[in-house]
């Protein structure tokens, strides 16, 4: 009897362990082509690598394989961080350490503590940032990885430069430059020069900036990285403009705007057509200015409707791939038990002898089963849980990219009213010197004067302003029910916090007039001395 119970569990566990080898023929080089694929998309298409990147954390967990775990938890981490997603990217973060720390691989090391560096910045933790940073440098300089050393003296320079520590930030990227230089890496010489030339504008030393600009841009020219090649372009421009050497900024803006349609980035885009205004708009010709602000506004609304569809499928894969990822592990469940059971039944049609050691194994069987689905739907629970918690999260993503949306249109109509206020000024100053153009210039003012009180913008201000304050204009008619159109709208403009100077701007008129404006306000809302106007409506 006791040979007999042997030979069943030895049976039962065979085809058991048959039918879950079927469905893990998985090996190493699977694994470590998913993460090659997963670092090629990283950049372009980071929800697929984010997939790329999970298929080969699933597998190396299912193989047991320790380097192909560390690998996808560190691209999973810096993926989740480029997304905004900073917790989980976290725990994938501390994951791949802790597994690089296992496999004694100093390089895995130093890349994760990097990311955690900048992960901690970006979370303004700056304390524990630079912990990271330091940690990672001691460990290159332990190794003499060099090329790796210079990386991460670049990321503290970055740092000190963001903490507006110039002296800390130069001496760290002198330090990478010296070590880029020994290694003859011009991508690395490319960057760290770019990086000097930005705190050397912060300096306003303008000529010495331009100098590092026009270096970084040479040793680009020896690399395939056309997105930085933008970004050194723009750079050159600028130094040229803030030294108003207006002409000359407009070659390498133009090369830098032909860089950008050629890789349809919509960022670098709307970035090149704001330069461009600002060009024109010093050499004197506003209408140019005003065409390539008019061109940057409408990239901007263009890019801000494909940043939403991006986000939204980012949101709609990461909910998919857990959907998928569940349903795949319930079917593979259902296929195990379903082919066990089918084993066990074919084996007692041949071992009715066995009939009461047979009953007992199903029951066991059906016990396990339903423990399974207990933990399932427990699964289950926790995913909806998530859910909630992701769907609250964007709920307060979409609140930020509409105030941001209201703020960039606030500026547009400070940089539009600013020039429209700059061009009256000068057909105010062209019509006291010439008497024969009085008639056709006062006619341009009063169109002028017209848009500032008429600005259809204003239409799309509001509407952007309900979404982001829904009850304000509500709130603040049943207070004050006697404010009038003007009034409202001031009251629309102090709600943002705006400075006064920028009111005025965007209202197109002075100062003064901003003030006796105020104190009309505060009478017919009836406020006392001591209160304060923009308190009062902050409150509202």
């Amino acid at each position: 009897m006791e040979r007999t119970t042997l030979f069943w569990m030895i049976f039962l566990m065979f085809w058991s362990n048959m039918a879950f080898a079927q469905e893990s023929t998985v090996d190493t080089n699977q694994i470590n082509s998913f993460n090659l694929l997963a670092r090629k998309d990283q950049s372009l298409r980071p929800d697929t690598a984010l997939l790329y990147a999970r298929r080969a954390f699933q597998f190396s967990e299912l193989i047991n394989y320790a380097n192909g775990k560390a690998e996808s938890a560190l691209i999973q981490g810096e993926i989740l961080a480029y997304l905004g997603f900073y917790s989980e990217s976290s725990e994938f973060l501390f994951m791949a350490l802790s597994a690089f720390k296992e496999l004694a691989s100093i390089k895995g090391q130093v890349e994760t503590l990097n990311q955690l560096g900048s992960l901690y910045y970006f979370t303004l933790q700056p304390e524990e940032s630079l912990q990271y940073y330091q940690t990672a440098l001691n460990l290159t300089r332990s190794q003499n990885l060099r090329a790796m050393e210079a990386a991460t003296l670049g990321n503290l320079g970055h740092f000190y430069e963001k903490k507006k520590d110039y002296e800390q930030a130069l001496t760290h990227q002198l330090a990478a430059l010296a070590i880029y230089e020994e290694l003859q890496a011009p991508q690395g010489l490319s960057t760290i020069s770019g990086n000097l030339g930005s705190i050397y504008e912060d300096f306003g030393e303008y000529d010495q900036a331009h100098q590092y600009f026009q270096q970084a841009l040479e040793y680009n020219l020896l690399t395939d990285n056309e997105l930085e090649r933008i970004v050194h372009l723009n750079n050159i421009s600028d130094t040229f403009r803030k030294r108003g050497r207006y002409r000359e900024a407009i070659e390498p803006l133009e090369q830098s705007y032909q860089i950008a349609q050629k890789l349809n980035n919509p960022y670098h885009l709307r970035s090149s057509l704001k330069d461009f205004s600002k060009v024109y708009t010093g050499l004197g010709d506003y209408k140019k200015a005003n065409e390539y602000l008019e061109r940057a506004f409408h990239q901007h609304e263009v890019l801000y409707n494909t940043e939403n569809a991006l986000q939204l499928a980012r949101w709609k894969s990461l909910f998919e791939t857990k959907d998928k990822e569940t349903q795949i592990a319930l079917l593979q469940r259902e296929k195990h038990l379903d082919q066990i059971t089918l084993y066990a039944s074919v084996a007692g049609v041949f071992m009715l002898v066995l009939l009461s050691i047979l009953l007992f194994s199903r029951q066991r069987l059906k016990f396990r089963n339903e423990r399974e689905l207990y933990q399932t739907k427990q699964e289950l629970i926790r995913q909806e849980l998530e859910n909630s918690r992701l769907n609250e999260q964007q709920l307060k993503l979409d609140l930020e990219t509409k105030t941001g949306e209201l703020s960039n249109h606030a500026l547009h109509l400070i940089q539009k009213n600013k020039m429209l206020k700059e061009l009256k000024t000068k057909l105010v100053h062209l019509e006291q010197h010439n008497a024969a153009l009085k008639m056709p210039v006062d006619q341009l003012i009063r169109k002028i004067d017209e848009s500032f009180r008429f600005d259809q913008d204003w239409e799309t201000f509001n509407n952007i302003f309900d979404q982001v304050h829904p009850e304000f204009y509500r709130k603040l008619r049943e207070h004050y029910p006697n404010l009038s159109g003007a009034e409202i709208r001031l009251c629309a403009l102090l709600k943002l916090n705006l400075e006064p100077k920028e009111i005025a701007h965007i209202l197109g008129i002075s100062k003064d007039s901003l003030r006796v404006t105020r104190h009309r306000l505060r009478k017919k809302m009836q406020l006392q001395r001591q209160e304060n106007l923009s308190a009062v409506i902050m409150a509202v």
